[in-house]
């Protein structure tokens, strides 16, 4: 099935012919060439059903800048850094996610609807994900609004994924403030309630594993500068309690492609017209039906094949028999509609092929005919020909349902053509490999006689046993049994760690001749037995002690063998070290030895698993825990006898808590007019003491602090944080603090100059610091400038240019600009006010 959704433009169809110069325009539905160039109908150029696919980023422009979050200033890595893309912010506490195909793709999979990446958050009782930005123009009261973006439901565990995406309906919901700057908030939840947001519209989103359109139109009651996105502030039951340090799987929503602009400037859907092609039956069985459906009333229809019209068929249902015959039928079947002078056109390829034919190899064993037979797997009767090609170029090798043949050649590949009574055929192709007659050849070793499975008993070497067996497709296997009398076992054992008190490993490794070993009978210090193969031995002191080793064989053949083991002396040692101290303690490590060997070899393993071959290492003890740890080590020496002595001792360190401090603050923008920081200690639990110093203003030792920074100028201060545990273990840092002077002001939205001494002027109010380089301009609805001013105290009555003559009642458009002190940078600030007389 194929289908075609765009949009089309209109294409003409004359019928015109030029009488001065004799030339006709082609006509698209009558199957001649009225303009004599050689070209038939949808053949001709001047026919195309032209398709002129646009979507809607392309031609609507979207008030949120980076919509598709193409644009980046770095690619991300892993989890959490919207920060990567252009514009957008981590609107709340909870961080969302930036997926680009260069970098971080693993919960989110491309392809993506528009370009390289896209955006995911998750959905939960208590960390609801949103993101958010400054739009490019204001959200204006009173005018109506629609959001189309991209939506998939999807599933994280964790820092994960899982197969367990969104199932429930869900208000995906557009929140706003009147203002930018804001984000990120501190907060987890729904964004409601904190600063001045507030929900502006939501749309309901039915879960789809797939990329789906989501639509939001809507109209603001207020204007709104920056907006965020994600879940309703009210979830269901069925939406989990997050715990990100277990194994579970949560909601989690992909975003895409975010086009917001006034509902006007959309596409008319009106001219999207959608094609569908389907067919049932076959031109093999003469039923092949093909059938065309649109999503518009009314169409207008026409039936081609190879490009030529089919005169006559302008239904939606093309009977091809019918209209073709059965014959010269095969080829490209298109069909256009048309609907109010747009046209839309779907072609399909049909000939007379089935996937029917089957071979069954009946026998194939080397050196004897290969038997075949082809048959139907649909139980078709009206085959009229069978044709082998077993070479694979194509020829004809042979006739007939069934075929025998020879063939040297292993494997083989045959080709099987079948032909109908309506000219349909089908080939079907498959491996043979031809079974050889096998020549199994085994050794049996014996040490007496051997009585095989046919009754059969042998006592002379070298003796032969023989029998015939039958295998698949008839094809027969020989099998041969070569006996031999052995009697040539050698028993044989060495051994390992010779050492006092300690297991002694020994080692079979007696010849067994032709035959096998069955059983071992071991005998220590003339008394003690075993019979295992590989046996371990504990003698109790130093000295020299015979070891005898028996081996029997299955077929009753035996050995032995007798040697002298040594046992040498086991070393000890102690280790006296110990150091003490805060956080981190490294330790010269010392062994004392008692051994009357020499000690060759040195293994010190320690509390994280770290080795050391060395005699006297040095290694440092971290303490990253709250709490007095005191550590042990692990040594093994081995003495140049072989002999190993491995134990763990200590206490080598005792290592007090390191407190670690740190701290923040808020708010995180400071500035002059709001120079009360609120300092919050983020040391580790264990801290007893505190001593802040805030520069040369003050000190505190409290926990969490408050301080009021001078107002007079915008500076940076050093804030540092020294702290203390029980322990008397001590830590401290030092951060930044910078006091902005950024501009504040406030402009209204309305005034009304009738000189009643209410409201009768128009003039920004600023707070805090005064403005330089400042310049206020009043712009009419053609962009003309009506009143400007360089005071920032002079305000603007209602004149036009400080003339006699009065502005009319009217929406103006205000324009500020000033230089920033800090940076010496101009800033520019746009908005509208209304004048009321």
């Amino acid at each position: 099935m194929l289908k075609n959704k765009g949009l089309w433009i209109i294409v003409l169809f004359l019928s015109l012919c030029n009488g001065l110069s004799g030339y006709c325009q082609e006509i698209c539905d009558n199957a001649i060439d009225d303009d004599n160039d050689g070209l038939v109908d949808l053949n001709d150029p001047d026919c195309e059903c032209v398709e002129d696919i646009v979507s809607e980023v392309d031609i609507v422009s979207s008030l949120i800048p980076n919509p598709s979050f193409e644009k980046h200033n770095c690619i991300p890595n892993t989890h959490g850094q919207l920060n990567c893309a252009t514009g957008w912010v981590q609107a709340t506490s909870p961080t969302t996610d930036y997926f680009h195909t260069s970098g971080f793709t693993s919960i989110l999979p491309p392809p993506y609807p528009d370009g390289q990446a896209a955006v995911g958050i998750i959905v939960a009782q208590d960390w609801q994900e949103f993101v958010g930005i400054c739009l490019l123009d204001n959200l204006r009261a009173g005018v109506e609004y629609k959001l189309k973006c991209h939506v998939k439901a999807s599933g994280r565990i964790g820092l994960g994924t899982c197969d367990n995406p969104v199932t429930d309906p869900i208000d995906i919901t557009i929140y706003g403030i009147d203002y930018c700057g804001t984000l990120p908030l501190n907060t987890s939840r729904c964004p409601v309630g904190t600063a001045d947001w507030e929900e502006i519209a939501h749309a309901t989103y039915n879960p789809n594993s797939n990329w789906q359109i989501l639509e939001f139109t809507f109209t603001p009651t207020k204007d709104f500068a920056e907006i965020m996105i994600g879940s309703p502030c009210s979830l269901g039951a069925q939406y989990p309690i997050i715990d990100l340090t277990s194994y579970k799987c949560y909601p989690y929503i992909g975003l895409d492609n975010l086009i917001l602009n006034e509902k006007s400037s959309f596409i008319d859907s009106s001219k999207i017209i959608e094609l569908e092609l389907n067919g049932t039956g076959s031109l093999c069985t003469d039923d092949l039906i093909l059938t065309a459906s649109s999503n518009k009333p009314n169409p207008i229809w026409q039936w081609y094949f190879n490009g030529v019209a089919i005169v006559g068929q302008n239904n939606p249902n093309l009977d091809v028999i019918a209209a073709m015959g059965n014959t010269n039928n095969v080829g490209k079947y298109s069909v256009t509609c048309t609907v109010n002078g747009s046209c839309a056109r779907e072609d399909t390829l049909i000939d007379k092929t089935l996937d029917d034919a089957r071979i069954t190899v009946n026998k194939a064993c080397a050196g004897e005919p290969i038997e075949l037979q082809g048959y139907s797997i649909l139980g078709l009767s009206n085959i009229t020909d069978w044709q082998w090609d077993f070479t694979s170029d194509g020829t004809n090798d042979g006739n007939g349902q069934s075929i025998s043949f020879n063939s040297s050649a292993n494997p083989i590949t045959t080709t099987l053509t079948v032909t109908y009574d309506n000219n349909c055929i089908s080939k079907y192709s498959t491996t043979i490999n031809q079974k050889e007659v096998q020549l199994a050849v085994d050794e049996v070793v014996t040490c007496t006689s051997y009585t095989w499975i046919n009754g059969i008993t042998y006592h002379e070497n070298n003796s032969v046993a023989q029998d015939t067996l039958s295998s698949v497709f008839g094809c027969d296997s020989i099998v041969q049994l070569r006996l031999t009398f052995d009697t040539s076992t050698i028993a044989n054992f060495v051994w390992n760690e010779p050492c006092e008190g300690k297991p002694t490993n020994f080692i079979d490794i007696s010849d067994s001749g032709l035959g096998q070993i069955s059983n071992w009978q071991w005998t220590f210090n003339n008394s003690i037995k075993s019979t295992k193969q590989n046996p371990s031995f504990i003698f109790p002191t130093v000295g020299t002690y015979p070891v005898q080793l028996i081996v029997y064989q299955s077929d009753g053949c035996v050995d032995s063998t007798q040697k002298l083991v040594d046992i040498f002396a086991q070393p000890k040692f102690t280790v006296p070290s110990f150091e003490e101290g805060c956080g981190k303690v490294c330790v010269a490590l010392e062994a004392n030895y008692t051994s009357p060997d020499e000690i060759v070899h040195w293994q010190w393993t320690f509390p994280d698993s770290s080795k050391s071959n060395q005699k006297s290492p040095l290694n440092c003890f971290t303490n990253a825990t709250p709490d007095l740890q005191t550590y042990l080590v692990e040594l093994a020496i081995t003495s140049n006898k072989g002999c190993r002595e491995k134990k763990q001792v200590g206490p080598v360190a005792k290592v007090f808590p390191q407190p670690k401090a740190n701290f923040t603050w808020t708010p995180n923008n400071i500035n002059l007019l709001n120079a009360l920081v609120e300092f919050i200690n983020l040391s580790t639990a264990d801290v007893t003491t505190n001593l802040w110093e805030f520069s040369n203003l003050e000190s505190s030792t409290l926990s969490n602090p408050e301080i009021r920074f001078p107002n007079d100028t915008g500076r940076t201060y050093f804030v540092s944080l020294a702290v203390k545990n029980s322990f008397d273990c001590r830590d401290s840092t030092q951060k930044m603090i910078r006091i902005s002077d950024n501009h504040e002001f406030y402009v209204p939205n309305a005034f009304t100059p009738n000189n009643d001494g209410i409201n009768d002027q128009f003039r920004p109010k600023f707070f805090g610091v005064h403005p330089t380089g400042y310049v206020l301009t009043i712009l009419n609805r053609w962009g003309n400038i009506v009143y400007q001013t360089i005071d920032y105290t002079e305000p603007w009555d209602g004149s036009e240019n400080s003339s006699a003559k009065q502005a009319k009642s009217d929406v103006y458009v205000w324009v500020v600009e000033l230089l920033e002190s800090e940076r010496n940078t101009l800033k520019r600030y746009q908005g509208h006010v209304t004048l009321l007389r």
